[in-house]
């Protein structure tokens, strides 16, 4: 799908399939994912990079044109390589950081910036654990 600006006037776009994310132009766009059970693979952490990944739910059936549905989607962010995640209270690890549908909500998202060996949550929305 191509990008658009969403009601916050942020560059977007729809992640429906499994996703690496690169750097020279993924950066700073928020990837917004609206299938269930997807990955989305970051690249190798370097300092200035900065990703923004969104639980967009799915569209409930006959629903009004950009309604969402909660518990609808689940959302796995996997590190490149022995890159750490880390932040928010989260240990910095070489596991994956996963919005569980569960317990997610149309909206959910997280920041990540990029330095040396890892990325640091910097914003955090919803349960990513």
């Amino acid at each position: 799908m191509a990008n658009y600006k969403g009601k916050d006037g942020r560059l977007s776009f729809d992640v429906i399939v499994n996703k690496t994310l690169a750097k020279d132009t993924d950066s700073g766009v928020v990837q917004n994912v609206i299938k269930d059970a997807l990955t989305v693979t970051l690249p190798a952490a370097a300092a200035g990079l900065m990703f923004i990944v969104r639980n967009g739910g799915t569209a409930p059936t006959g629903a009004a044109t950009g309604a969402r549905s909660d518990a609808s989607v689940a959302v796995t962010l996997a590190p490149n390589g022995t890159d750490t995640i880390g932040g928010a209270g989260r240990t910095s690890a070489n596991t994956n950081l996963v919005n569980t549908k569960s317990t997610s909500f149309a909206g959910d998202e997280v920041t990540l910036l990029g330095n040396t060996g890892g990325w640091e949550i910097v914003a955090c929305k919803g349960i990513w654990a």
